[in-house]
């Protein structure tokens, strides 16, 4: 809460799309505002994305999101290794597909 409003810390997403050579894909993103909103004085300020799995999305938000996590490299290593990814993204191309 914040002047008696409601503010979000974090939000997630998810982007499924097909590659140039025709495979499906999906990513998971979770964006956070908390540092940000640690102080309360720049509401607005800079805020850190992580690449995450479909499934910890899943899995957080309760949305069942079907056979879409088959398809994410994230929720693929998750399953075999019993690990959770999360990488910090600091440009467009640290992101992984």
């Amino acid at each position: 809460m914040y002047r008696d409003a409601r503010i979000l810390a974090a939000f997630r997403k998810m982007v499924a799309f097909v590659t140039d050579d025709g495979r499906l894909s999906a990513t998971g993103y979770w964006v956070s505002e908390e540092q940000a909103l640690g102080g309360l004085e720049s509401v607005f300020g800079p805020h850190k994305t992580f690449q995450v799995s479909v499934q910890q999305i899943a899995d957080k938000t309760g949305v069942d999101f079907g056979e879409l996590s088959k398809y994410d490299g994230f929720s693929a290593h998750e399953e075999r290794t019993g690990e959770p990814m999360v990488e910090i993204l600091e440009t467009p191309e640290d992101i992984r597909v």
